[in-house]
C-alpha cells in the first residue's frame, strides 16, 4: 500500500489441499492459488488490519478447493501474457515441511531450487528457523532494479519492528523509512540556501544596474534600442504620473499592452510607483478581463489607444501611453525613495482556475529576485542576450524580463503578434540571442522545423510540459555547446522550482527528469499522510522555500487548502505549496514527473484546469452534462475533447425524453466568448449519455475515442486547384485527418496557435512565399487561405511565381494522349544539338519561367 498508494491490495498465494493421491507410488499435494485482497481503508490501527486479513483469509481457505483457473475462466479479466491477470505480487509462507520418503535404492528429501525466473512481478517467501522469520523477494529484473528490492527488504523490517514495538498504532504512525532516508529525503537533497539580495526589491536592483552601467544597451525592440540610464529614466516618469494618480504599495494596476518598448517601460514604472503590475492579453473575451480587473481590486490599467476598445467600458481609469506621452514625459526622471520593501506584491497573475473562475497568484518581490539573483541553475552576465517572447501574463516572462535586466544582459523583444516558426529563428539568430525559454511545444518543433536558428544559443531553457526524449537527444546533438534545461515549476512557486541541465550527447531514456530544486528552493513527495515517500516512489510533490507566492487573491479557502503548513519547517510558519503532480525521487535526487492527481493539464505551456472549461460549459442553456479530458492526436499533439450531453427539453408522445441538438460550431463561439483561446477544446463529441463507473462517477476511461468533424457528404467541396490541394494536404497532415474540404476552418477542425506555426512553416516552404502567420487567424477557411496565397504569388516576383507554378500547371489546358504522342515523335526527329538549341531559345523567349524551360 505505501508503494502503490492503493487501500485495496491483491495478493496471491499457493494453498495445498490435504488430499493425498498415490500415483505410481509418488506421493504428493494438490497445489491451488488463492488470491487475498486486504482492505486498508480508513487508516486502521495495526491490530485492526490483522483482524481484517485473518477473516479474509479464513473465507479464502475456507473456498480453497475452487481451482483458481475456474476463477479466471468466471471473472474474464482482461488476458496480457506478459503478467498475471488478477495479481501480480504474491506471498508464500512454509510451514509445513515437504514429505522426503524412500523409493527403491533412492532416497528423496526436499530442496531449496534457484529459477532464473520470476513467475510473478515481485513474490515474498518466509518460512520460519529457529524462532525467526527467514525468507528472500524473488522479482522481475526487467521492473525492479536489485538495489530498489534490497531497500524494500529493509523497509518490510522497519515496519515488522514498528509495529511489534505498537500493535495500536494507525497505519499512518507505521514507520517505513530509516532515519538516515528521511534525512536524505527531506533535508540533504534539500539544501539549496544560498546568500541573494532577498531584502532587495526588484526596481531597486534594476536602478542598481542603471547606475552601474548607463549607456549599456537594456532593451532592443526592432530597430528601437534603450540603454539601461534610458530605460530607468522613462521608467521613473511613468512611475511619478502614476503616484500623482493615485499608485502606491500594494495598489494593483492593470497593464494590456503588446510586447515590445512600452511594455517594459510599463511594468518597471509600476513596480517604481510601488504597486504591482496585473498583466492580460487584449485578445482576452472583454467579460474575463472584467473579471480579472474586479477580482484584483484594479485601481487603473495602463495601456494603448489601439487596444483600448478591448477594455470592458468603465470598469476602471485608463492610461493611455501614447495619447499622454506629453504629461509622462514632463514628470521627473529622477529616482524616487522606495516606498515598498521585498515582501511587498509585485505582480497578479491568472491562472486557470478548478472553480470555473481564474484564480490570480500573488507574487512578491523577494519570490523574482530568488529566482534571478545568484541562484544555482544559471549564470546570467552582461555579456548575454536574453529573447523577450513569452506573454507578460505568462510567468515565463518573469525569467525573461527579470532575469535580464536584473543582471546587466541585453533584453530583445520579440515582434508584437504571434510569430511563424520561421520568423521566431530569424528573430533568435538576427539578435544573436544567447539565453531563451520556450514552451516545450515550440521547443520540439523548433528543433524539427528551425533547428539552424538555434546554433547561436548557448542556453535554451524549456518546459511547461513534458520534453520528449528523442527531440531532447537531437538538440543536444546537432547543437554543440548548447546547455539545455529542463525549467519546472508552477505559478505559486515563481516560475522554476526544479532544473534539470543537460550538455552532450545523452541517452534518449524513457523521459527527461525535472531535476533537483533551484536555490532557496525546497521539495518534498509525501503521500497522502504528508510522510515522505521513498526512493523511487509515487508521491505528490510538494515545494517550498522564498519563491512561494502569497497565495490567491481573494480566496482564502483555496489558499488554506494549497498551502499548507510545512510538517519539516526549520522556523514556525513555513509553508508548502501542494502541486498535485505525483512525481518519484531517482536514485541521484532528481525529480521525475509521472502526471496529475487532478484534472490539470499542460497545453502549450498554459495550465489548464478542466474544470472551468466543464463549469463554464454547463452554463451553456443546452448542454446537460460535460467533461473535457486531453488526448493524444500522433502528430499535432495534445488536444482538448470536450464531451457533452443535451440538456433534456420535455417527454415525447412515447414518454422518452427529447433533447436539445447541439453542434460543435455553436459551443465553440460560446466558449471563445468567455475563455482565452488556449482554453477552447479542439474536438466536441456529443453523446446521449457520459459513462458512468458501478459508484455512479464518470468513467474517463469509457469515453469514446473523438473523431474530428469534418464536411459532411453532402456539403464536402474538394479543392480545385493545386494551391488548394496543396493547402489541403498540409492541413489533413497536421490535423490527422483523412481529407479536408474548402470551406473546412482549421480551427473548428481542431487546429491552434502552435500548429498555425507549423502551417505558415509549411505553405513557406511549398509555395515559396512569406505567409504571416496573423494570415491564417484572419482567413481561418481554407478556400479564403488558399486565395490569399494566391494573391501573394501573383503580386510576387516572376522568379516567385515559377517557384510556387504547380497552381498554373495544374490550371493549364489539358493535353490528350496523341498530342502527346506527336510532340513526343518530333523531338525524336531533332539531334542532341538541335534539342539543346531549341531549349536555349525557349529559356530565353519573352515572358517564359523556369519551369516552362
Amino acid at each position: 500500500s505505501r508503494y502503490t498508494g492503493q487501500e485495496d491490495v491483491a495478493v496471491g498465494t499457493a494453498v495445498a489441499n490435504r488430499g493425498r493421491v498415490e500415483v505410481e507410488a509418488l506421493v504428493g499435494f494438490f497445489v491451488n492459488t488463492l488470491v487475498l485482497r486486504s482492505d486498508l481503508s480508513g487508516n486502521p490501527t495495526f491490530s485492526e488490519l490483522l483482524r481484517r486479513v485473518s477473516a479474509t483469509a479464513l473465507a479464502a481457505y475456507s473456498h480453497q478447493e475452487l481451482p483458481f483457473e475456474k476463477l479466471v475462466e468466471e471473472l474474464d479479466p482482461e488476458r496480457d501474457l506478459t503478467r498475471n491477470s488478477l495479481f501480480q505480487v504474491a506471498f508464500a509462507f512454509e510451514n509445513v515441511p515437504l514429505p522426503s520418503f524412500q523409493l527403491a535404492d533412492l532416497e528423496v528429501d526436499s530442496i531449496g531450487v534457484e529459477t532464473n525466473t520470476s513467475k510473478f512481478d515481485l513474490m515474498l517467501t518466509l518460512s520460519e528457523s529457529g524462532g525467526r522469520l527467514v525468507g528472500g523477494l524473488e522479482y522481475r529484473t526487467d521492473l525492479f532494479a536489485r538495489e530498489t528490492v534490497e531497500r524494500m527488504s529493509l523497509h518490510l523490517s522497519n515496519i515488522f519492528q514498528s509495529v511489534t514495538e505498537d500493535a495500536g498504532q494507525n497505519l499512518s504512525s507505521v514507520g517505513m523509512l530509516s532515519a538516515a532516508e528521511v534525512r536524505q529525503l527531506t533535508c540533504a537533497w534539500n539544501d539549496t540556501a544560498t546568500r541573494y539580495p532577498k531584502d532587495s526589491c526588484i526596481h531597486e536592483l534594476f536602478e542598481q544596474q542603471a547606475a552601474h552601467a548607463p549607456e549599456a544597451t537594456a532593451l532592443q525592440f526592432g530597430v528601437e534600442s534603450i540603454s539601461y540610464g534610458e530605460l530607468n529614466r522613462r521608467a521613473n516618469q511613468l512611475a511619478a504620473y502614476l503616484r500623482r494618480r493615485g499608485v502606491g504599495a500594494e495598489s494593483r494596476v492593470g497593464v494590456c499592452l503588446e510586447r515590445g518598448a512600452e511594455l517594459i517601460v510599463a511594468v518597471l514604472g509600476v513596480l517604481k510607483a510601488g504597486g504591482a503590475y496585473v498583466p492580460f492579453d487584449a485578445d482576452l473575451p472583454q467579460e474575463r478581463i472584467a473579471y480579472m480587473l474586479n477580482d484584483a481590486c484594479v485601481s487603473l490599467v495602463v495601456s494603448e489607444s489601439h487596444l483600448a476598445e478591448a477594455l470592458p467600458e468603465e470598469v476602471v481609469p485608463v492610461v493611455l501611453v501614447d495619447v499622454q506621452r506629453e504629461e509622462i514625459a514632463a514628470e521627473s526622471a529622477d529616482d524616487a525613495a522606495a516606498k515598498t520593501n521585498a515582501e511587498n506584491l509585485a505582480y497578479v497573475i491568472y491562472t486557470s482556475g478548478s472553480t470555473g473562475r481564474p484564480k490570480g497568484v500573488a507574487v512578491s518581490h523577494q519570490a523574482v529576485v530568488r529566482l534571478v539573483k545568484e541562484t544555482n541553475y544559471i549564470e546570467l552576465t552582461p555579456q548575454d542576450v536574453v529573447l523577450q517572447y513569452a506573454p507578460v501574463s505568462f510567468d515565463a516572462s518573469t525569467f525573461e524580463v527579470w532575469g535580464a535586466l536584473l543582471n546587466g544582459c541585453k533584453l530583445v523583444c520579440a515582434p508584437a503578434g504571434r510569430l511563424s516558426l520561421r520568423e521566431l529563428g530569424e528573430q533568435i539568430a538576427g539578435a544573436r540571442v544567447t539565453t531563451m525559454w520556450l514552451t516545450a511545444g515550440l521547443f520540439h518543433q523548433m528543433v524539427e522545423e528551425e533547428l539552424e536558428s538555434l546554433r547561436g544559443v548557448k542556453r535554451l531553457l524549456a518546459g511547461g510540459d513534458v520534453l520528449r526524449p528523442a527531440l531532447v537527444e537531437r538538440a543536444l546533438g546537432e547543437l554543440p555547446g548548447v546547455e539545455l534545461i529542463n525549467g519546472y515549476g508552477p505559478t505559486e512557486n515563481t516560475t522554476f522550482t526544479c532544473c534539470y541541465s543537460m550538455r552532450g550527447a545523452r541517452g534518449a531514456g524513457a523521459s527527461v527528469p525535472l531535476g533537483l530544486p533551484i536555490s532557496n528552493t525546497r521539495v518534498y513527495v509525501l503521500d497522502e499522510s504528508m510522510r515522505p515517500s521513498a526512493l523511487g516512489v509515487y508521491g505528490e510533490l510538494y515545494v517550498g522555500g522564498d519563491g512561494l507566492a502569497r497565495g490567491y487573491v481573494n480566496e482564502p479557502r483555496l489558499t488554506a487548502e494549497r498551502f499548507v503548513p510545512n510538517p519539516f519547517a526549520e522556523e514556525p510558519g513555513e509553508r508548502l505549496y501542494r502541486t498535485g503532480d505525483i512525481v518519484r525521487r531517482l536514485s541521484d535526487g532528481n525529480i521525475e514527473f509521472l502526471g496529475r492527481r487532478d484534472g490539470q493539464v499542460k497545453l502549450r505551456g498554459f495550465r489548464v484546469e478542466a474544470g472551468e472549461i466543464e463549469s463554464v460549459l454547463c452554463e451553456h442553456e443546452r448542454v446537460g452534462e460535460c467533461v473535457v479530458v486531453v488526448r493524444e492526436f500522433g502528430q499535432s499533439g495534445k488536444r482538448l475533447v470536450a464531451y457533452v450531453t443535451p440538456r433534456t427539453t420535455g417527454e415525447t408522445g412515447d414518454g422518452e425524453l427529447m433533447s436539445e441538438e447541439l453542434t460543435n460550431g455553436e459551443l465553440r463561439r460560446y466558449l471563445k466568448a468567455r475563455l482565452p483561446e488556449y482554453m477552447i477544446p479542439s474536438v466536441f463529441v456529443s453523446l446521449a449519455r457520459l459513462p458512468l463507473t458501478p459508484n455512479g462517477k464518470i468513467d474517463r476511461a469509457a469515453l469514446p475515442e473523438p473523431v474530428r468533424a469534418v464536411e459532411a457528404e453532402s456539403h464536402y467541396r474538394e479543392p480545385r486547384n493545386a494551391t488548394e490541394e496543396i493547402l489541403a494536404g498540409i492541413w489533413a497532415e497536421l490535423l490527422g485527418l483523412e481529407r479536408v474540404g474548402l470551406r473546412d476552418d482549421f480551427f473548428e477542425l481542431g487546429g491552434h496557435s502552435l500548429l498555425a506555426t507549423q502551417v505558415a512553416s509549411r505553405a513557406r516552404a511549398a509555395f515559396r512565399i512569406e505567409l504571416p502567420l496573423r494570415a491564417l487567424f484572419e482567413n481561418s477557411v481554407l478556400e479564403d487561405l488558399a486565395a490569399y496565397i494566391a494573391n501573394l504569388i501573383a503580386e510576387g516576383s516572376a522568379e516567385t511565381r515559377a517557384a510556387a507554378s504547380a497552381d498554373a500547371i495544374y490550371a493549364a489546358p489539358a493535353v490528350d494522349d496523341e498530342e502527346v504522342e506527336a510532340l513526343l515523335a518530333e523531338i525524336e526527329q531533332l539531334s542532341d544539338e538541335q534539342a539543346r538549341l531549341e531549349l536555349a531559345a525557349t529559356a530565353a523567349a519573352p515572358g517564359s519561367t523556369e519551369s516552362e524551360s
